[in-house]
């Protein structure tokens, strides 16, 4: 099976080099021109991938996620601060849109997917299917 990773500003798929599933989810999530990154890890249990978002500041409503011809989306809207009464001295962080896209490998079932958010945490659970088990069957011979 060949991976690959989404290059959205170059418009096709480029070959994953590394060789791994699970690389493909910590290489292949590239960020579009002009939005912000989020962070974000990546972990492999024998039973899915989980995948959790750093995402202070936003809330569940800021956040869609999205699967289409096997590439998982999360698309954050950007948030405007409330202005509040004073002057800022110093003012470093901003709540800018960001996307993060992943290609899905072909051993994920992509209708199973779930998402939960907490604590500026989204947290996406893309389970794997069933391996196919051998199946021996005794024929008799007529």
């Amino acid at each position: 099976m060949t991976l690959a990773r989404v290059n959205r500003n170059k418009g096709y798929y480029e070959p994953d080099f590394f060789g791994g599933v699970l690389d493909t989810f910590l290489n292949g999530g590239e960020v579009v021109a002009n939005k912000k990154s989020v962070p974000v890890n990546v972990r492999e249990t024998d039973q899915a991938f989980e995948i959790q978002f750093s995402l202070a500041g936003y809330d569940k409503e800021d956040v869609a996620i999205n699967v289409e011809k096997h590439v998982l989306t999360v698309t954050g809207t950007e948030r405007k601060a409330e202005e509040e009464a004073g002057k800022y001295t110093r003012k470093e962080f901003e709540l800018k849109g960001f996307e993060r896209s992943f290609k899905l490998p072909e051993i994920v079932e992509e209708e199973k997917i779930e998402a939960g958010f907490k604590n500026g945490i989204l947290s996406i659970t893309v389970p794997k299917k069933e391996p196919v088990k051998p199946v021996s069957i005794q024929i008799d011979v007529k």
